[in-house]
């Protein structure tokens, strides 16, 4: 069983004992633990310590801190950042757990106001488009609340903690998440005025797809199976991408309507013989946080803002 403890020292400063597998006779402090969770976030030692306004050198100090405390090696170093090891991540849930139940004991008091952070992921594209005026009015709102959007056309990780709450495309397709579909985003074949006229005079098409990590998707799946024998000329799992490439006129791409018509790009009607499947948009967020007064204010902000330009992103609105 595991097992968890907290205590105070005579400063008032919190000692919170990890799991029993973990624990050593030496208590953790929460500095050494609060950096810990900034490094897991933020790859680097550099972002760590730009996000905590602290240097780098002090990010380092208290991970090696923490390591000989806890008499475990938690974080190893690659070349594009930093991952965790096995006891690395117990650590990291054991104190997720504790910041989740220090919030919930500071919100006792049902009228206390939403605060603290609270980190939203989502595609590049949508985040620019429809997400800064409902999650800047939230932070208005909240006067304790500072809302951080992390807007990335990478895959953005709930289980590192790079994000609360995230939207995507498409649902999970593992992990203990709790996904909420927010709609279905109508799509269409997009391509340069000049691609409409090759086609008409009888070039063949060439496409921009997906790469091979996203081809099973259903809309990758229904482009390759539509156009079998074609070239694809550009692949990337970026639809933000996929729409520039468009634009600079690589070819031909299968992008939601809302991207299509914000690039200038126009639907290319004479190779669409029956409607494409739909780019599904859903909210996910940990299991773990689902009770939690922040995260159920930042979903119903995310639903009610996206609901409210559900027309924009049907095929016949601009």
């Amino acid at each position: 069983m595991v097992e968890r403890a907290i205590s105070s020292d005579t400063d008032g400063t919190a000692i919170i004992a990890f799991p029993m597998k973990l624990r050593t006779r030496r208590y953790l402090d929460w500095e050494d633990i609060r950096i810990f969770m900034a490094l897991v976030r933020h790859s680097t030692l550099t972002a760590a310590a730009r996000s905590l306004f602290i240097s780098h050198a002090t990010v380092g100090r208290r991970i090696a801190s923490l390591e000989r405390t806890v008499g475990q090696k938690l974080i190893e170093r690659r070349a594009d950042g930093y991952v965790l090891t096995r006891a690395g991540h117990l650590v990291l849930n054991a104190a997720h757990d504790m910041e989740i139940a220090a919030e919930r004991l500071a919100r006792a008091d049902q009228d206390q106001p939403l605060s603290g952070v609270v980190r939203i992921g989502a595609p590049l594209e949508l985040a620019q488009r429809f997400l800064t005026e409902p999650l800047s009015q939230l932070a208005i709102d909240h006067h304790e609340l500072d809302v951080e959007i992390v807007a990335d056309s990478r895959t953005i990780s709930l289980e590192r903690r790079e994000a609360d709450v995230l939207l995507q495309y498409g649902a999970p397709l593992r992990g203990d998440l709790t996904a909420r579909k927010v709609m279905e985003m109508q799509c269409g074949l997009y391509a340069t005025s000049s691609w409409i006229r090759r086609l008409d005079e009888g070039d063949r098409p060439i496409f921009i797809g997906a790469n091979e990590a996203n081809s099973h998707a259903k809309c990758a799946a229904w482009l390759s199976g539509q156009f079998s024998g074609a070239r694809f000329a550009f692949r990337t799992n970026s639809i933000q991408m996929q729409a520039d490439a468009a634009k600079a006129g690589v070819g031909i791409a299968l992008l939601p309507h809302f991207i299509g018509r914000s690039h200038g790009l126009f639907l290319v009607k004479i190779l669409q013989h029956e409607q494409p499947p739909s780019h599904d948009l859903w909210i996910i967020t940990r299991k773990r946080d689902g009770t939690q007064p922040l995260i159920e204010a930042v979903e119903e902000r995310l639903m009610k803002a996206l609901d409210n330009q559900r027309e924009v992103f049907a095929e016949g609105n601009a």
